[in-house]
């Protein structure tokens, strides 16, 4: 499912409003690791993670060390 950026927020859920499975969730997370240059850790990894953009993107600064 494509959506404009200016239609999601923070609040937006991966799987349920932008239609995510696992491999899209795990495509869109080796895709920041390369962009943004961090490691994921999958030992602290979890689903709760993959709920919104804001959860995942307080995992990525968290594992950015930001």
């Amino acid at each position: 499912m494509r959506r404009e950026p200016e239609s999601m927020s923070t609040q937006t859920r991966l799987f349920e409003d932008l239609g995510f499975d696992s491999t899209t969730a795990l495509e869109l997370l080796m895709r920041l690791e390369d962009d943004f240059g961090f490691h994921a850790d999958p030992e602290t990894l979890a689903q709760h993670h993959f709920e919104t953009i804001g959860s995942l993107t307080d995992y990525v600064l968290e594992q950015a060390g930001v």
